[in-house]
């Protein structure tokens, strides 16, 4: 659906094949410019079909001075503007279609609404829109209306997102980097150093498109270098042998080590398409960078393509994960050209098949260029179907797999009424680069045609983070012994990102140094939990929240670490009324606030609750009541969703003092009694298959 609907000139050149981005089929024959308007007619109408738009445009354009009132040309004229990328021209003749209002051409409103977004009319398009709702009776409609639900969804959140931009500096980069064809995927190497995929060319080139042994220009990878504060073009990419003659080549990354160089191959298959693929080169033993290779299938699969790949990273099963683009129509399809990924098993050698990277990104229009932050596990990424500002917004989302965020559109001045695509950060995260088609960049036919690389920088960018000490409590044999509170070094502590939509996710994973201390960078707007787990300890998590941080701050978080043993760890503050097992409400608050967090921090553990009474009464009654009150506690533990199976319930009666009931002349002690009437828990056993070891019964 998407093709029929977006720029299809548009959408290959991000693809890096051959469109009017790279080449025109053809140069206008002056003979037939200036010929009788049949002819001319004719000339134009080739050319659209051969996809000439430039082409098509010219002698469109003549033949409607020449016949103003053909509309069936008008409207082909208008067409060949949005498919170059000339928004301005094609909402101008789109226009001048409508007011006509012949009948057949009501779609004109759809794509006069579609160029008034890129032109950012928004209060126009939805007029246009609606307009073309109520006149429109194509078979198509069903799908054109999911669409127009899109757009007008951007009309209304477009200037909201204007009104409140970003705190960011855009930069049209050196037109030494920029020329007049199409830029794209710029890679940080360093951070003063990108890599990048040109034609490098200022002008149109002609070709002839049935000449198959024609010398096709070619996309290759270049180097740019920061030189006093300002990007400049430094040479072709040499040292790897990436650049291939008479196929395009681009959307480079690197695997974690900088071992494997990934990319986009694009060039001619059996039936003359042309279709792109990831390749592979690996690093030899002396350093040098081995022939790239076509990844096998089902990464690339014969006439679909695959392209634009990044690196993650599984977090659970701890392999490199591939993602990348494809139009493949295979299960999990979401429409367009969608994200997909799969993982790599270095003891096999071998890669997954790919799965559909998910509703929570893939929409039924066209998702591209991913860039993953392996850091932050943030995937950002372009998309004309999540509601933005107009055309490719860049949206970010953390996550992995199938498992994200809902996509946060990056924000104005980055995303414009045009396409932005190929986000991607330079290694302080405070500044990187993008490529839009936004005016300013440098033109080959018109102000929007192609794409250029840009550089943006956070004017007042936020740095946050957190740290703190893990601390460990002595267990009661290390306390009579004298040990107090001291360091745990090499104790490791987890990172995860929460979110209302996913459960906790996974970020990373770091340990201690020798006095126990830890250090974890954060983003802005984002809720975390830090959690430790470990075989000789009670977890432990502290949540931290940087939603609304306005200046940089490093967060303090220390640990205090309870030892996992057999003996029993008293629970203050548990009260029952008078002879009865009955538990207070400040009770069930106490239980609340340790024991219940205990249990959900440390879901393996069983647990023994046991209740202890004072002397007086029979051994008979304590037992039975210390009994029931153990039990209550458990019955309260299982109503706050704890499984009954990880719970025993022991009443010890008066059997267990630990301290004297009654004073050495016999009379009574208060106070001994208060300390014998008490509730514990020990740990004694684990649930079966859970993964940490603990003390068993």
């Amino acid at each position: 659906m998407s093709l029929v609907i977006v720029s299809k000139s548009k959408i290959l050149s991000i693809l890096c094949l051959l469109t009017f981005a790279f080449t025109s089929n053809a140069q206008v024959d002056s003979s037939l410019y200036n010929a009788k308007p049949r002819y001319v007619k004719r000339a134009g109408k080739k050319a659209f079909k051969n996809g000439d738009y430039f082409g098509a445009i010219s002698y469109l354009k003549k033949f409607n001075e020449q016949r103003p009132e053909h509309i069936g040309m008008k409207y082909l004229l208008a067409e060949s503007y949005r498919l170059s990328r000339d928004y301005e021209n094609a909402a101008k003749t789109y226009h001048e279609i409508v007011k006509v209002e012949e009948e057949g051409y009501e779609k004109a409103y759809f794509y006069l609404g579609q160029m008034q977004i890129y032109n950012g009319d928004y209060e126009k398009a939805i007029i246009s829109l609606e307009k073309w709702k109520r006149t429109y009776d194509g078979k198509d409609k069903n799908d054109f209306s999911k669409y127009q639900k899109y757009l007008l969804e951007t009309c209304e959140k477009a200037p909201g997102i204007i009104d409140e931009p970003l705190d960011v500096a855009v930069t049209h980069v050196d037109t030494s980097i920029n020329k007049a064809h199409v830029e794209l995927s710029p890679l940080p190497l360093t951070k003063d150093k990108i890599l990048y995929s040109s034609l490098r060319s200022d002008s149109v080139v002609y070709i002839n498109a049935e000449d198959s042994t024609a010398r096709i220009p070619v996309r290759r990878f270049y180097t740019a270098e920061r030189v006093d504060s300002n990007w400049h073009f430094s040479g072709e990419y040499t040292e790897g042998p990436f650049n291939k003659d008479r196929t395009h080549n681009g959307n480079g990354t690197f695997n974690l080590d900088s071992s494997v160089f990934y990319f986009t191959r694009c060039e001619r298959n059996w039936k003359g398409n042309v279709i792109c693929a990831i390749y592979e080169s690996k690093k030899t033993a002396n350093g040098d960078w081995g022939e790239p290779v076509k990844m096998p299938e089902p990464i690339n699969l014969p006439d679909f393509h695959s392209t634009q790949p990044t690196i993650g990273w599984d977090s659970r099963k701890e392999v490199q994960v591939l993602y990348f683009v494809s139009d493949r129509d295979e299960s999990g399809h979401r429409g367009g050209k969608d994200i997909w990924y799969c993982q790599y098993y270095p003891r096999r050698e071998e890669w997954k098949k790919p799965r559909n990277a998910g509703s929570k990104i893939n929409t039924r229009m066209d998702e591209m260029t991913p860039f993953y932050d392996m850091e932050t596990k943030t995937m950002y990424f372009s998309s004309e179907g999540w509601p933005g500002v107009g055309g490719f917004d860049i949206f970010s989302t953390t996550g992995e797999l199938k498992q994200w965020e809902e996509p946060v559109n990056i924000g104005y001045p980055i995303n414009s009424s045009v396409d932005e695509l190929y986000y991607t950060l330079l290694p302080g995260k405070d500044e990187g680069f993008f490529v839009s088609n936004r005016i300013g960049s440098v033109a080959l036919k018109n102000p929007t045609c192609c794409d250029d690389i840009y550089h943006f920088r956070e004017l007042h960018f936020i740095y946050l983070a957190v740290e703190g000490k893990i601390m460990q409590l002595p267990d009661k044999k290390a306390a009579e012994n004298g040990d107090s509170i001291r360091p745990v070094p090499g104790m490791a502590i987890d990172l995860y990102v929460i979110s209302d939509s996913t459960e906790p996710l996974f970020l990373t994973s770091k340990k201690a140094d020798a006095e126990g201390r830890y250090f974890f960078n954060l983003q802005k707007e984002k809720q975390y939990m830090l959690k430790i787990e470990d075989e000789k300890f009670f977890s432990s998590t502290h949540e931290i929240s940087t939603i609304d941080a306005e200046k940089s701050d490093t967060l303090k978080k220390d640990f205090l670490m309870t030892p996992i043993s057999q003996e029993p760890i008293v629970i203050k503050n548990i009260y029952y009324e008078f002879d009865k097992d009955n538990l207070t409400d400040t009770s069930k608050a106490t239980i609340d606030t340790t024991l219940l967090n205990i249990l959900r921090d440390n879901p393996s553990i069983i647990i023994e609750i046991g209740s202890h009474t004072d002397s007086r009464g029979s051994d008979k009654y304590n037992e039975d009541l210390s009994q029931r009150r153990a039990q209550s506690v458990v019955n309260y533990l299982i109503s706050k969703g704890i499984e009954r199976d990880r719970l025993k319930a022991k009443g010890y009666g008066e059997k267990q003092p630990i301290a004297p009931n009654e004073n050495e002349d016999g009379s009574d002690n208060p106070a001994g009694r208060a300390m014998n009437r008490r509730t514990e828990f020990r740990v004694v056993g684990q649930v079966e298959g859970a993964s940490h070891i603990i003390y068993k019964e």
